[in-house]
């Protein structure tokens, strides 16, 4: 794996799942009005549901990416212990920031669909 590869897919580990957790606060606000306001409803409410489970999983995806390069299990020759040198310390670094990243990400995005499953999209402020 060329080392363009191994940083881009290093960025995505590090950047999804924050991103993903600020598309679906976006994206709720977008489409709660619409679900309220619009019929038939349930294709709306079904979108409300489609969107946070869509995120958790590309946040997924993007821990796992970050799991295959801080274990080593990447398909990169140049992947081992972080005090091979300074490339693969750059490596893991980046692969354990985007852990963690990812991991609260996920718990965010798990925080942010929880009212979805108990409020009603029209229930006044």
């Amino acid at each position: 794996m060329t080392r363009g590869r191994t940083t881009g897919a290093l960025w995505f580990s590090i950047l999804a799942g924050p991103i993903a957790a600020l598309f679906m606060e976006q994206l709720n606000y977008m489409i709660v009005p619409a679900a309220c306001q619009y019929h038939p409803a349930q294709l709306w409410q079904t979108l409300l549901h489609v969107v946070p489970a869509t995120l958790v999983l590309i946040a997924i995806i993007a821990a796992v990416t970050a799991w295959r390069y801080r274990t080593g299990s990447a398909p990169a020759s140049a992947v081992s212990h972080p005090d091979a040198g300074v490339k693969d310390g750059r490596i893991y670094f980046m692969a354990q920031l985007g852990l963690w990243l990812n991991l609260l990400s996920i718990l965010v995005l798990l925080a942010e669909w929880i009212p979805v499953f108990m409020l009603h999209p029209c229930t006044a402020t």
